[in-house]
């Protein structure tokens, strides 16, 4: 993507609170709840790195949580660094371009782990925006595959 360098899956954690036997022999409804929210907005070197968590909660089933860094070049990165420091916001439009990077290639490791862990896919995505801190800051539905 235009100004993205590098989306780095940093950390995950998964959990199922039910068996696998459980889940097969009743009838479970699982709600999906996904959100976001943008920990951490930092400098490296030339880059400047965007770290966003998303948290999967299959509720009563169990979650995963995903934590990616995303690194944006100068060309991007540097007019909304400043702005961020200014103004305490981030670019709506870097996050969403960070949002979307996200989306397009390394969700499918959340498929997996979904699978992994007997848990149904994350689908359909539901995606808030969150400010540091955890203001909301916008909500948008974002479909894949």
């Amino acid at each position: 993507m235009n100004g993205i360098k590098l989306i780095e899956l940093k950390r995950v954690e998964s959990s199922r609170t039910m068996s696998i036997k459980e889940l097969r022999s009743r009838n479970v409804r699982v709600n999906v709840h996904l959100s976001n929210k943008v920990k951490a907005f930092a400098r490296d070197g030339e880059d400047y790195v965007l770290t966003v968590v998303i948290h999967i909660e299959y509720v009563g089933v169990g979650y995963i949580i995903a934590e990616y860094d995303v690194y944006f070049d100068k060309s991007m990165g540097e007019s909304a660094f400043s702005e961020w420091k200014n103004t305490g916001k981030i670019p709506e439009k870097l996050v969403n371009t960070a949002l979307s990077a996200i989306y397009s290639a390394p969700v499918i490791d959340l498929m997996i782990i979904s699978k992994v862990m007997n848990l149904p896919p994350p689908l359909p995505l539901r995606v808030s925006i969150e400010k540091p801190g955890g203001d909301r800051s916008s909500t948008s539905n974002i479909g894949v595959m």
